[in-house]
């Protein structure tokens, strides 16, 4: 049931924000304008995620830093 719902939100996510750009679109008047709203709202949601789900972005982004880096640096030694 899970794969279902997820199939039909992604197939539907499109048209959704087709709709949502139009409206923006519709009360600005101006490209950019809307472009900048939705990118705002974008933002917004992205924040709200880290704040509910307690994710610090700047512990985040050094743990997979150094992970990426550690992954890397063993591809080369290995190859090499």
């Amino acid at each position: 049931m899970g794969n279902l719902t997820l199939g039909i939100a992604m197939f539907l996510n499109p048209f959704g924000y087709d709709w949502v750009v139009y409206g923006v679109n519709c009360l600005t008047h101006d490209y950019w304008m809307t472009i900048s709203v939705m990118y705002m709202m974008a933002g917004s949601f992205f924040i709200g995620f880290m704040y509910l789900y307690n994710i610090n972005p700047i512990k985040a982004f050094s743990y997979h830093a150094k992970k990426t880096h550690k992954h890397i640096k063993s591809k080369i030694t290995k190859n090499g």
